[in-house]
């Protein structure tokens, strides 16, 4: 699909938290970190609801398992030991990590071109509100 995604909508109020909701006891401590790092942030920003607490949980899974397999990269070398010299499987894991990352991330809207921040350089909509529409460069940083 082409075009600008939707801006993420608040939650219904039915769907809405009382407070935000602590880690899982089950993440790993990355995925516990980055948990406290982003939904308070969602939470104030009334996107953080019943519905998207699967999708927080994954997001926060995923940049856990990213973070471990950048240690373990940096542990055992690009290249593995043997005779053979073979690639390091993290590598692959990590490219598939991150892009799972960053899926989740635009999902949640936790990029800072759907917090609605402007990149330097970056012109700002005119008063009258006539630029809503136009291409934002920042959506391919």
């Amino acid at each position: 699909m082409k075009g600008r995604k939707a801006a993420p909508q608040p939650p219904s109020d039915e769907a809405a938290l009382a407070r935000c909701p602590a880690p899982p006891r089950w993440l790993s401590p990355y995925a516990k970190a980055e948990w406290r790092r982003q939904a308070p942030d969602l939470y104030r920003r009334r996107l953080l609801g019943v519905d998207t607490l699967g999708v927080l949980e994954t997001y926060c899974t995923a940049y856990g398992m990213l973070r471990s397999y950048h240690e373990r990269l940096a542990a055992d070398g690009i290249m593995t030991e043997g005779a053979e010299g073979k690639p390091n499987q993290a590598a692959k894991m990590i490219l598939a990590a991150a892009r799972e990352v960053r899926l989740y991330a635009a999902e949640l809207g936790l990029g800072p071109h759907r917090r609605g921040v402007r990149g330097a350089g970056t012109p700002k909509p005119d008063e009258k509100g006539g630029d809503d529409d136009a291409w934002d460069p920042s959506l391919l940083a």
